[in-house]
């Protein structure tokens, strides 16, 4: 197939949920993600889990075992093995959406694929007959049967070595002991994502699966994965997903360390018995803070603050062939673009895009789409700066995440010094790994102290941060002030009414993509049947935990409050997506 010919296929495959390398610049996360239902499936990096899940249990790789795949999706895992030196796999899958999408990639990839199958099969036929297997993954797919013990059966007793299980569970309760049981849940089957039986099962946790896994014939099993806090995890549909290896030979797991406990809930504080004589004291006092409260201010805010796992890097945008790259950016190429030689900044840009699940939520699985967006803010700042005559020699931006428009400062600009703040330390480390010299980033915690002497920017932009930030707002507005020189730009984004307008009605759209994200905010979708009502709007979709905020701000108030700290000079509705532009001098 011609380049051209693999990106249509694969995006009448989609929805894609494994994220899977073709070669030339091309993968399956090359195009939109919704199903049928409107649901946005996200994008899994199969090669990244496989290795976190075997580099302790297989550290020399598969070494010519052979390796199935339950509910193989599309094929991600079979693929991760197969590299790893699987001599033979096998993958099925109950629905023939994915078993496509596996097929297509079996097909068309660059690296061998010898000895690979797969086929549309029930968990409870199993079309791979008596075969056995060395290795066995059975993963997403424990929680989605009707009747999760006899299906894990199936696969365990095919399974000669290890077993790899991965399924969602019950919420966990930090200090609750769990008693094993297998939870009722009735799920709809009509999203990709779904399971295709209705009736499906919770299991409790790590006792209950260990407990399973013992009567089924592994001789020792640990847990190598637990989260609580995960992304796509809504406030009304919590749970943790836990990650265990089985092995049938005991010691075979020696060199894997086991969790005790998710690695994104701090332990509950060791509690010490009071003395005699303080008894009476503390017999009336009434406990009123949070169980457990993150030990850094970052924590709070960031759900990767803590997290040392590398950025997974993309091609950088000019090694795209121009014609594919005018294909993908035409069709809705914002207007202060178009009359731009994009091909020539395209060429320009040598830096390598990161992948989907490390840009904070921007443009996922579309990376033209993400650079594209960058150079949109990129260019309307260096507009605003050219109009007020301001030459741009220190620019920051505040929460720069992954460089969406850091990279375009470096690239298409002569700035000499380029700064970012993030309090997302994967974002700051990868910067500081693939920009060039002239782009300083820096890891800051959520408290606004920024490092940085005063009157030193001619700008500062800070894009979706007061669209999150609440109790801090003026502390931040403040800090702008003190680092942007006399007569500098504050480029500043927020929720006002034209957003919340806008809300309301794709809310009220059957189907919304946006629905799913105002259900996590507390009274918002009441709200949002309304006009805003109050100066500042406030949601929080929990008291701790990241991102936990949604700002929204009458631009009377902003010209009002922020004016005591800038001088607003213009508010412009709907220029950064959704959002309202705040340009604001010193």
């Amino acid at each position: 197939m011609s380049r051209q010919e693999l990106l249509d296929q694969i995006q009448k495959l989609a929805p894609w949920h494994h994220h899977l390398e073709l070669g030339n610049g091309l993968s399956t996360s090359d195009q939109p993600n919704l199903d049928t239902t409107g649901k946005e499936v996200t994008f899994l990096n199969a090669h990244s889990s496989f290795q976190f899940a075997t580099e302790h249990v297989l550290p020399n790789g598969m070494e010519g075992r052979s390796f199935l795949d339950c509910a193989c999706n599309a094929g991600g895992y079979s693929f991760a093995a197969k590299d790893a030196g699987a001599s033979r796999t096998y993958g099925f899958d109950v629905r023939d959406h994915w078993i496509n999408q596996a097929n297509f990639v079996l097909e068309n990839r660059e690296e061998d694929s010898s000895g690979m199958a797969f086929e549309v099969a029930d968990l409870m036929q199993i079309g791979a007959g008596d075969q056995e297997f060395d290795v066995t993954w059975f993963s997403g797919i424990f929680y989605h049967l009707p009747d999760p013990v006899t299906g894990l059966k199936y696969a365990a007793d095919r399974t000669k070595e290890l077993l790899f299980l991965n399924t969602a569970c019950s919420p966990y309760v930090p200090g609750d002991v769990e008693v094993p049981a297998l939870h009722y849940k009735k799920e709809g089957v009509e999203e990709v994502m779904s399971g295709v039986h209705e009736l499906s099962w919770l299991p409790s946790g790590p006792k209950v699966l260990k407990g399973i896994l013992k009567w089924l014939g592994f001789a020792e099993a640990k847990i190598y994965y637990w989260q609580v806090n995960l992304p796509d995890r809504s406030k009304q549909n919590r749970a943790s997903r836990i990650g265990i290896v089985a092995a049938r030979e005991p010691g075979r797991l020696d060199g894997l360390t086991e969790l005790s406990a998710p690695t994104d809930v701090k332990p509950l504080p060791k509690s010490t018995k009071p003395a005699a004589s303080e008894l009476v004291k503390t017999a009336s006092v009434k406990e009123t803070a949070p169980k457990s409260r993150p030990q850094r201010w970052e924590d709070d805010f960031s759900c990767n603050a803590m997290d040392a796992a590398p950025f997974s890097d993309r091609p950088p945008i000019s090694t795209w062939d121009d014609a594919e790259f005018e294909a993908r950016t035409q069709i809705s190429l914002p207007a202060n673009l178009r009359s731009l030689p994009l091909l020539e900044l395209k060429n320009k840009d040598q830096l390598p895009i990161p992948n989907s699940e490390d840009r904070e939520g921007y443009s996922k699985g579309q990376d033209a789409r993400y650079w594209i967006s960058g150079l949109r803010d990129y260019e309307h700042v260096q507009a605003a700066a050219r109009t007020r005559d301001i030459q741009i020699d220190r620019v920051l931006d505040i929460g720069c995440a992954s460089g969406r428009v850091l990279r375009h400062f470096a690239c298409q600009s002569d700035t000499p010094e380029i700064w970012g703040t993030d309090i997302n330390g994967r974002h700051i480390r990868w910067l500081s790994k693939v920009m060039p010299q002239n782009v300083k980033p820096v890891f800051v915690p959520a408290l606004p102290s920024l490092p940085f002497e005063d009157n030193y920017f001619d700008v500062v932009t800070a894009f979706s941060v007061f669209t999150h930030v609440d109790t801090f707002e003026s502390a931040f507005l403040s800090e702008i002030r003190r680092i942007l020189r006399p007569g500098g730009l504050a480029y500043l984004t927020a929720h006002t009414e034209p957003t919340w307008e806008a809300w309301r009605e794709q809310v009220a759209q059957t189907g919304s993509a946006l629905s799913e994200k105002v259900a996590q905010f507390s009274g918002l979708k009441d709200d949002l049947a309304h006009p805003m009502t109050q100066d500042v709007q406030t949601y929080r979709r929990t008291e701790i935990g990241p991102y936990r905020t949604l700002s929204f701000h009458k631009a009377d108030y902003i010209r009002a409050t922020w004016g005591r700290f800038l001088t607003v000079e213009e508010i412009i509705p709907m220029q950064h997506n959704l959002q309202t532009c705040i340009l604001a001098r010193k």
